[in-house]
């Protein structure tokens, strides 16, 4: 189970790059207000199990070019079935590597998410993972759930719908216009081609005009 938190998993990432870091680094770009990355195609051995034609990145917005110069632990994001349809290690087709940035325990994004869990809203489970790029081992890293379509049917009577990834934001009223939105929010999930984002701007509304 790839999210049983009492077992450390092993994650090796290998590329015929000889300087893979420096490949996943130059497809990451951050231009002073958004961070982009693509996919380059490695191998990826998740305790012991091995795929070929994966799609890996660099992932993250501060935890990524916040780091200091030199610091080579950045974020990662593994999609097993970004070239081969349907392929997914125990039912699971993308693994998010986050770095523990500014959290040398990398106890805060687990404790925080087991406190929600187990207070019944819904959050990704995580555990840990020893990864490895191209044999030379780049440090312990927490997988943690990708918030999809997956995750959406384990925690919710219905798994469509719209879904926004917050990039940076306190859910501020920014008026009704939905480009006042695009900087701070990313539609994951289109139910039925809505790209609108009435919903996501109605919520906003209520959240900060609707009184007590």
């Amino acid at each position: 189970m790839i999210f049983n938190a009492g077992v450390i998993h092993e994650i090796y990432i290998s590329s015929p790059y000889p300087a893979l870091f420096d490949t996943l680094e130059a497809h990451y770009d951050f231009d002073g207000t958004t961070a982009t990355a693509t996919y380059i195609m490695c191998d990826v051995t998740v305790d012991g199990t091995f795929y070929d034609s994966v799609g890996v990145k660099e992932k993250g917005f501060y935890s990524n070019w916040g780091m200091n110069n030199g610091e080579v632990k950045k974020p990662f994001k593994i999609s097993l079935n970004e070239y081969v349809s349907g392929q997914s290690y125990d039912g699971i087709k993308k693994i998010n590597l986050n770095n523990g940035f500014k959290d040398p325990t990398l106890m805060h994004d687990p404790l925080c998410y087991r406190v929600l869990r187990e207070s019944g809203v819904p959050a990704p489970r995580t555990s840990f993972a020893k990864v490895y790029l191209n044999n030379t081992f780049w440090g312990l890293y927490i997988i943690a759930e990708e918030p999809d379509k997956n995750f959406l049917e384990m925690n919710y009577p219905d798994k469509n719908g719209n879904m926004y990834k917050c990039e940076d934001s306190y859910l501020e009223w920014e008026g009704s216009a939905k480009s006042s939105y695009i900087d701070n929010f990313e539609q994951k999930q289109k139910f039925n081609g809505d790209t609108s984002w009435a919903d996501l701007i109605y919520f906003t509304d209520i959240v900060n005009n609707s009184g007590a």
